[in-house]
């Protein structure tokens, strides 16, 4: 085993003037250094070489015809992809059928959920926690407004849990 040179201990032909050694541990030869701003990009990807994102995207919306029905119809990839899925799914395939639910429950309810959040947001009033007694008295009064027959049953009024009278029908 060899004995670990102190400091101040190098080549005399690998030290510099300050005493520091030339070439060692962090600092390689000359030759084998990189030359500042050389242009070159290691480990990147090359300049237009396209990930895979933007292929599958490019692939699934370029068009194809299929046949519906007895008839040719165009379109895209992603869609007959979704036709044919749908397609297997009913014709019994469990392996196409859990596919599908699963991506209702990733994508579609995800998508009706952010646009009802939109529809809140638009000004438009949330009837989801209506009875059914409620909608049918706007339903009573939209036609009232709109001067057009009312072909339901008046609405009973409640207030206060205790039913009044029906909304008159006569002016129809």
């Amino acid at each position: 085993m060899t004995r670990r040179k102190r400091a101040g201990e190098y080549a005399p032909d690998n030290i510099d003037e300050r005493g520091e050694y030339i070439v060692g541990k962090n600092r390689p030869p000359e030759a084998g250094r990189f030359r500042a701003s050389d242009g070159r990009k290691r480990g990147r990807r090359a300049k237009g070489t396209r990930n895979l994102a933007t292929d599958l995207r490019e692939e699934l919306e370029s068009m194809l015809t299929v046949n519906v029905g007895g008839q040719q119809k165009r379109v895209s990839r992603q869609r007959a992809v979704v036709m044919r899925l749908a397609d297997n799914a009913s014709r019994g395939q469990n392996r196409a059928i859990d596919l599908l639910l699963a991506y209702q429950q990733r994508v579609v309810e995800p998508f009706l959920a952010e646009e009802a959040h939109k529809g809140a947001e638009s000004g438009m009033p949330d009837m989801s926690g209506l009875t059914v007694l409620e909608l049918r008295a706007m339903e009573y009064l939209l036609c009232k407004l709109e001067n057009l027959p009312y072909l339901g049953e008046p609405p009973i009024i409640v207030e206060a849990g205790v039913p009044k009278r029906p909304i008159d029908t006569e002016g129809q």
